[in-house]
């Protein structure tokens, strides 16, 4: 956890002392418009100019979308980064002094970004100013890699005399050759002189979440070495699990085209860029993991999946189906023919024909997982027939959906020349009664939710239910339904309130006065906010450690507290009221959900039917307020 100074004095510094406007021009084109400022709002499909920027009043808003906020909360939502960093970035644009202290993991790891994007530099440069460059740009030029993608994607070269990050780093900058041998730049030989860990290759820098580069992948130019690609290992700063390839640079594409395609390494990245597709990420080669799925799902639920066509690639991309489908998202997915990738349908069929694959030709998810059970199906051999069946069925049986089955029984009857009573007898007899494989109702996200209904989330994927910060922000008491919970906005709206209560004495005060002690849904929230209130009634001022160290906070509420502060949401002062109305509307339909399993249970009565009523009352009087 990062040991921050998070003063409200920071927050008020930066929006004081920062020119909001010049701020957000560097974002987007600004037109001035009598004592504010015009331009095209980012955060939705904005085709006139609907968001003015204030600079008399330092806010922005959307009259669209009625996205509204800081310069601060700007520069958040546009970069899909934390408060922290956000505070971070304005402050180094507006020049302005801040103090927040980083834990010595977080100081190190910036020593180790800095001699990465050092070497890149470096490889950069010997890419383009040298003789060997000469040769591995007429590689690349070969493979349509022009100098467009070149800067686009940083792609450099590492020399074959294998000491340019040895001159570079250790004899130029005194860089410790221990650090960089933790980076996986350089290696040592046995009489303890050093030589770089890439040699002869063009070098394809790796991005974390946050644009950082974390490592390197080295190609092959000539025929010096059998092994094509030369990966960096994984190291204190990189795990290839936590990285997707295109991230921080497709961000603002994905989030404005609503949509991301994603392959199984970098070069199909690049292969869809120079197709003219800039919202594409990749895996780096792994499989996807539910941290990924996590992570792409915050920014769209418009999913297409472009893995090889081969037996690898159609395995990868039907585990990605499952693993999206646990979140509620129907992917789509685009079928290559096999035997090649993306790049090689570019280099095949060119520009034009790879954009409309990839854009209007992809398929729902459920058609790619048919077509790749029929694919192997032979109407002449028995056998083939019946694994053809059983392999569908199982597929009916994962999605549990009515509609879907339907639809799949339309294409059997088709395929397999049947009518769709005998598939449907056919699935009575085999499919539904042997062993299924695990079931998965399919959800729509959009659908209205009425209590008791276990939905996943519409903002957030729902996720294991744990004690761990880094899966569930939540930690409730067992019987609450925490995707309920969530997909009504209650958590939301929980940290809201302990979010405000941190900048403000007065809002904690006013949030302490009108809510009861026992109203949080989750029992680490409510504890916060009490300690919040016992701490203000000793300072003036909120200070992070002084904070957790007179409070005597536990780790989960340390955790807790470093989740919100942290936290990609923007909750708004003058949204006090509404916070408190969904936390007292909880309340009651909390209420409403233990009646309800009452009577699930067979103990209900007509006492419990009234106090169900009620509870119902309760919540329509709230929700009547707040409109």
């Amino acid at each position: 956890m990062a040991n921050k100074e998070y003063h409200n004095d920071n927050i008020q510094k930066i929006i004081d002392n920062s020119d909001i406007v010049d701020v957000i021009g560097r974002y987007i084109h600004l037109d001035k418009k009598g004592n504010d400022y015009k331009g095209i709002c980012p955060f939705h499909n904005d085709s006139n100019p609907s968001l003015s920027v204030s600079p008399s009043k330092k806010v922005f808003k959307c009259f669209s979308c009625n996205t509204a906020g800081n310069v601060i909360q700007f520069v958040q939502m546009y970069e899909k980064i934390s408060f922290v960093e956000a505070m971070k970035k304005v402050a180094s644009i507006s020049g302005i002094d801040i103090n927040i202290r980083e834990n010595p993991q977080a100081a190190r790891n910036r020593k180790y970004y800095k001699i990465m994007e050092d070497a890149c530099r470096a490889y950069e440069f010997y890419l383009n100013e040298t003789k060997e460059g000469e040769k591995a740009l007429d590689y690349l030029a070969k493979r349509n890699i022009n100098l467009d993608v070149i800067k686009r994607f940083r792609i450099g070269l590492a020399s074959h005399s294998a000491d340019l990050i040895v001159k570079t780093q250790i004899e130029e900058k005194k860089v410790l050759p221990l650090d960089l041998i933790e980076l996986q730049l350089v290696r040592q030989r046995e009489d303890k002189s050093y030589y770089d860990f890439f040699s002869g290759r063009i070098m394809f820098p790796l991005k974390d979440l946050e644009g950082n580069i974390v490592g390197f992948s080295g190609r092959i130019y000539d025929s010096t070495s059998n092994a094509k690609y030369m990966n960096s290992n994984e190291n204190v700063i990189f795990k290839k699990s936590n990285i997707l390839y295109n991230y921080s640079d497709a961000i603002n594409d994905i989030t404005m085209n609503d949509r991301v395609i994603i392959f199984e390494g970098f070069m199909d990245v690049i292969a869809a860029y120079k197709a003219g597709v800039n919202y594409a990420l990749a895996t780096m080669g792994t499989a996807l993991t539910e941290e990924q799925v996590k992570i792409i799902l915050k920014l769209t639920k418009n999913i297409t999946l472009c893995y090889d066509g081969d037996g690898p690639g159609i395995e990868a991309t039907k585990r990605a189906i499952r693993l999206f489908s646990k979140y509620g998202v129907i992917v789509k997915a685009v079928e290559l023919p096999q035997g090649l990738d993306p790049d090689d349908y570019l280099n095949q069929f060119g520009k034009d024909a790879t954009y409309d694959l990839l854009v209007n030709k992809n398929i729902s998810s459920i058609d790619y997982l048919y077509n790749v059970e029929k694919n192997k199906l032979d109407l002449s051999d028995f056998n083939s027939v019946a694994s053809f069946e059983k392999n569908v069925f199982d597929l009916i049986n994962y999605f549990k959906s009515k509609a879907l089955m339907n639809y799949i029984f339309d294409l059997m009857s088709k395929d397999l020349k049947m009518s769709v009573s005998d598939i449907e007898s056919e699935y009575s007899s085999i499919g539904s009664t042997g062993k299924k494989k695990e079931t998965l109702e399919v959800v729509d996200l959009e659908a209205p939710v009425e209590i008791g209904e276990d939905y996943p989330v519409g903002d957030y994927p729902p996720v294991e239910y744990s004690n761990e910060i880094d899966d569930v922000p939540y930690n409730g008491s067992s019987h609450v339904n925490v995707h309920f919970y969530e997909k009504r906005g209650y958590y939301h709206a929980e940290e809201g309130i302990i979010f405000l209560s941190l900048n403000s004495i007065d809002d904690c005060k006013t949030i302490r006065r009108k809510l009861g002690f026992g109203e949080f849904v989750d029992a680490i929230n409510r504890d916060l906010l009490n300690k919040l209130g016992d701490y203000y009634s000793e300072h003036k001022k909120f200070d992070f450690d002084t904070f957790i160290k007179d409070m005597r906070l536990s780790d989960e509420e340390i955790k807790r507290l470093d989740f919100i502060l942290n936290s990609t949401d923007i909750y708004k002062k003058e949204s006090i009221d509404d916070y408190i109305a969904k936390v007292k509307e909880a309340k009651y339909d909390r209420a409403a959900n233990d009646i309800r399993k009452e009577f699930a249970s067979g103990n209900g009565n007509t006492e419990g039917l009234e106090r169900l009523i009620e509870c119902k009352k309760k919540t329509t009087k709230i929700r009547e307020r707040k409109k």
